[in-house]
């Protein structure tokens, strides 16, 4: 048999294509480039072409020897291609043995030349005294910066990147203000936030607040922060920033001054935070010299009355500047509920943009109407560009039904001068399709149309589009390093025990199984917790405590498995304040329950309610007593650091205590409202009657340079949930969708403990 090595190397590509298509295709490669050194010198540009690295699941070593290579033989630096990089960021105090507990490495002096070579040759010399300090310890973000200038055929790079990265942003800097070999052929970027690791930390009561806008900027939103230079990289052409936070964009993109941006294509997919500014998008899409594609995806809050909102106007004037090289539009405005800003406004006429081929908008924003926004002057056929080749008309429920005529205006488009339409896509929506899901009647009539004149006519579901580049493969291709990172997270917190390293957090294989030996802190496969797969029956528990007085009626009112009344960790308060209130008919807290979490059983939303008669209180009455309960039984910090420290084994209670219950710790801090305290008041006998409301209150306000002093306590009367008389669609948030945003943010460190040991048969803390 002839040796395949032996063929010319586009049909010896092609024959391995065919013969390696798995995941295990590069380890393969590297079994038959030992065959022969003909086979070594056919497939070692294959081998070489895309490296990965995942630092959730890869140590420090691997990048360290990977450097080596490229740094040691230019030949195969120049054959790299493509990286796929994430989680290499550095959390010393998240690890385990503590920052003093870690063995530094050492490295041969040869070696470390190397790097400082490196650092020399990117122009970043002020840095080489703590990059040589970081690296024993195991930090691995100078390595992965470094590498980048090393690598001179790279031309594409999907990366998870650090929250913080000095040395990567110098990097970027230096390519950007004294351009150089590195870096220089990037053509292609897709920029994602990695999953932070966080440590533990003693709960404290301190005066230095984090801002309100807390649990939008998320931790795991990508910032622009230190990657501005990445729009001025001379040879990128392509850049995607997947869930980004636009916050400080204009301020921090003016640092390229009258730099050009080359970029061509860009892909905006994110949640827009509070003080997020039509600046801040105007930035985005101005700084760019000449766009060919502009894609688009955020969420839309029409009860958000800020800055936050950015009008399709605005849009359209930024698009402006680009209308003589657009070729592609792809804007998703994602409502509430199918809800938007009736101030959007709607875009102007498109037929100005010579190069315009596909337009995957809303309806509305085309030629408005959108939640009693005005209509446009102009018809569809209008404003679409005679260069037409694909047409994807958005929509939500509740939105598409403002243009009530879109079959008709459809049609005038297929009678119109649009000579090369090749697809009209339709976002599925209850008004196109009946009961029986058939086409109804006036969408029968344009299908029919189009397959008159040969044009492609679908109806497909949110997942089937692209929406605003929010489904796109390239977003799902290093997927899985941000599971990695979530799953490191989760387990920093949870299961510290199931690290294969814990000194860099390492991740044990997902086929890591110890043949004899049960993992020291795994539990069972079926799942944990009430929801994971057990079958046991669920309850409602009514748990009766001692509050701190020893005279006040107080429950605990949670949901678990029957057999396992293990209270939530994350509480609320709720006092009865009615004259006559009394804890009599029990079904009147079960009940409750019921109805502040019926919505979001199924969503992790987890919490127990700590409920307290005080007949005839007022609401300063209410603080004093929660301020009294939280002194006395503390942060459920404590109860997470005693299960994390407890034996695989260990069943609470423990034999010999009374078993009997008492309240765990309470929420201590609730993000993104302004204030350290909050509790909720039922001023009724019977919650049941009347308009079903409960007040909710915030006090003990924080202290912010930044923003307007607070009143000492803050009172809202809310519905209790949508099935509340006075709850109103426009009007704000119930009682339990405040509940679930602030218990949400937490939850991976509250809900996962709680789940565990009830899996155990823990039945109190």
């Amino acid at each position: 048999m002839p040796n395949l090595a032996n063929l010319p190397p586009e049909i010896f590509a092609a024959v391995l294509d065919l013969a390696l298509h798995d995941e295990s295709g590069l380890q393969r490669l590297c079994g038959l480039s030992r065959l022969s050194h003909r086979w070594n010198a056919a497939l070692v540009g294959q081998i070489y072409s895309e490296w990965t690295y995942n630092g959730a699941r890869q140590p420090f070593m691997i990048l360290w020897k990977f450097f080596r290579t490229v740094r040691t033989n230019p030949q195969l630096a120049a054959l790299v291609r493509t990286l796929n990089i994430g989680n290499w960021g550095f959390y010393p105090d998240a690890c385990l043995d503590g920052p003093s507990g870690q063995e530094d490495l050492q490295f041969p002096p040869d070696e470390l030349e190397l790097v400082r070579s490196a650092i020399h040759d990117v122009g970043i010399g002020h840095l080489e005294p703590s990059i040589v300090a970081w690296l024993p310890q195991r930090d691995r973000r100078p390595l992965m910066a470094l590498l980048l200038t090393c690598l001179p055929n790279l031309s594409t790079v999907y990366a998870h990147v650090p929250r913080v990265d000095p040395v990567l942003g110098a990097v970027l800097e230096q390519a950007v203000r004294c351009p150089t070999p590195a870096l220089r052929g990037l053509g292609e970027l897709h920029l994602f936030q990695e999953i932070s690791v966080i440590p533990d930390k003693e709960e404290k009561d301190s005066d230095v607040d984090s801002p309100d806008h807390e649990p939008v900027d998320r931790i795991d939103a990508l910032r622009i922060d230190y990657l501005w230079p990445v729009f001025y990289l001379p040879g990128l052409r392509s850049l995607s920033l997947f869930e980004i936070n636009t916050e400080e964009a204009a301020n921090r993109l003016a640092n390229g001054g009258g730099t050009i941006s080359h970029l061509q294509n860009l892909y905006l997919l994110g949640d827009f935070c509070p003080t997020c500014t039509s600046a801040d998008v105007r930035a985005l899409i101005l700084r760019p010299e000449a766009l060919k594609s502009f894609s688009l995806y955020f969420q839309d809050n029409p009860f958000d009355l800020g800055d936050s909102i950015v009008p399709n106007t605005e849009i359209w004037d930024c698009l402006q500047k680009h209308h003589d090289d657009l070729e592609s539009i792809d804007i998703y405005r994602k409502g509430f509920g199918g809800l938007h800003r009736d101030d959007c406004g709607h875009f102007g006429l498109l037929r100005a943009y010579a190069s315009l081929k596909h337009v995957s908008l809303s309806a509305e924003m085309l030629v408005g109407g959108c939640c009693d926004s005005p209509q446009a002057p102009f018809r569809l056929k209008d404003t679409l560009p005679s260069t037409l080749q694909s047409l994807t008309l958005y929509g939500e429920r509740g939105c598409r039904a403002a243009v009530t005529d879109l079959p008709v205006q459809l049609q005038e488009v297929l009678s119109g001068e649009f000579p090369s339409l090749k697809s009209i896509v339709l976002e599925e929506l209850e008004s196109i399709r009946d009961n029986s899901g058939n086409l109804r009647q006036p969408y029968q009539a344009v299908e029919h149309a189009c397959r008159e004149r040969h044009i492609s006519f679908r109806v497909e579901k949110e997942d089937q589009l692209r929406t605003g580049g929010r489904h796109r493969e390239m977003w799902t291709k290093t997927s899985y390093m941000r599971d990695d990172g979530y799953a490191r997270s989760s387990t920093r917190i949870c299961a510290p025990k199931r690290f294969r390293d814990s000194r860099e957090l390492l991740l044990r294989p997902a086929d890591d199984v110890y043949e004899g030996e049960e993992d020291s802190d795994s539990d069972s496969d079926d799942g944990y917790g009430p929801y994971g797969g057990t079958g046991t029956t669920l309850s409602v528990h009514i748990v009766p405590f001692t509050d701190h007085t020893g005279n006040t009626p107080a429950y605990m009112v949670f949901h678990n498995l029957e057999t396992h009344p293990l209270p939530p960790l994350f509480s609320f308060s709720i006092y009865f304040t009615h004259r006559n209130a009394s804890p009599e008919h029990t079904d009147i807290m079960k009940e409750l329950q019921q109805q502040l979490s019926f919505q979001y059983e199924n969503s992790d939303f987890d919490v127990r309610f700590d409920m307290y008669f005080l007949p005839g209180a007022s609401h300063e009455e209410c603080i004093s007593h929660y301020q009294g309960e939280k002194a006395v039984w503390g942060s459920y910090k404590e109860q997470l650091k005693m299960f994390k420290s407890s034996r695989r084994d260990e069943v609470h209670p423990l034999p010999g205590s009374t078993g009997q219950q008492q309240l765990p710790g309470m929420a201590t801090k609730y993000p993104g409202i302004g204030y350290r305290g909050v509790l909720f008041v039922c001023p009724e006998q019977d919650w049941r009657m009347g308009e079903r409301t409960l007040s909710y209150l915030k006090f003990a306000p924080k202290v912010s340079s930044d923003s307007a002093p607070r009143p000492p306590v803050d009172v809202m009367c809310l519905p209790i949930n949508v099935n509340s008389p006075v709850y109103n669609l426009t009007g704000p948030e119930p009682i339990d969708g405040n509940m679930f945003d602030l218990a949400h943010w937490d939850r991976e460190e509250y809900h996962e403990a709680w789940a565990k040991a009830t899996s155990r048969g823990w039945t109190s803390w």
